[in-house]
């Protein structure tokens, strides 16, 4: 599996404008039939001593059928301080769930990662397992799934192939505060022999007229081992082992 070439900042708007793609959607949302999902972009800019921009854009959707139901979600950040590139990450996922009754179903989920500054050229996942869910309300939802699989990652100095099985655990919790108000909060721990990964977004959401809300997020992600990376100005230097990405957005929700 080759290396995706990571794009320069000036393609990074086209590569909102393409998302479409998982996770429920909205609460109020989470039971009805046929399509749901969102798309959002976040962008800011700064000036003065030091010129720092960043964006990010996120998109997921959701078909709900009767028996099955697809989920899809893609994303992409760029920062960069000074012309310097200190940031650059995407991401893309899709999971089916197949429902085993009301409140349980059995799921496979697929994951890729590249992380320009992670020490990998990629990083890609399979998960086959079971999921419950604990509250199933139109405006109060708490879902936990529980997977084994298989991780694949290339580390980016040596071109090693790291590979090894994988426990997933990963819970989503999400509840409608008001007609204008949805809180959420994602959580997973992967477990392998070499690594274990664990991811944490929190999420508020508020409605600003028909279609559109504003979002607000807190997201970690956390790896117990990385390898070195290479830089930008050809040093070599230890990838850091957690993420913190604080986030304002505009969202359109379908």
């Amino acid at each position: 599996m080759s290396k995706w070439t990571h794009p320069n900042t000036s393609a990074i708007p086209l590569l909102a404008l393409a998302l479409a793609a998982g996770s429920t959607a909205y609460a109020e949302d989470a039971h009805e039939p046929g399509w749901s999902g969102e798309v959002a972009i976040g962008y800011l800019q700064k000036s003065g001593n030091t010129r720092s921009t960043s964006f990010n854009g996120k998109s997921k959707a959701t078909h709900e059928g009767e028996q099955w139901r697809n989920l899809f979600k893609l994303e992409g950040a760029n920062e960069s301080a000074d012309e310097i590139r200190t940031s650059e990450n995407y991401f893309a996922a899709t999971q089916a769930d197949y429902k085993l009754g009301e409140n349980s179903y059995l799921f496979g989920l697929l994951e890729y990662t590249d992380d320009r500054f992670s020490g990998y050229n990629y990083e890609a996942s399979s998960t086959f397992g079971y999921g419950y869910s604990i509250l199933n309300e139109p405006d109060h939802l708490w879902n936990v799934d529980f997977g084994l699989g298989y991780r694949r990652s290339e580390v980016e100095l040596s071109k090693d192939l790291e590979e090894e099985g994988i426990a997933r655990f990963a819970t989503q919790y999400k509840l409608k505060l008001s007609d204008t108000t949805v809180f959420e909060e994602v959580a997973s721990a992967e477990k392998g022999e070499e690594r274990t990964i664990s991811k944490s977004l929190t999420s508020l959401k508020f409605k600003v007229n028909g279609n559109l809300w504003a979002g607000l997020a807190y997201e970690i992600k956390h790896s117990s081992n990385l390898p070195k990376l290479l830089l930008d100005d050809g040093s070599i230097a230890r990838a850091k082992k957690s993420d913190r990405i604080t986030s304002i957005t505009l969202n359109y929700v379908f």
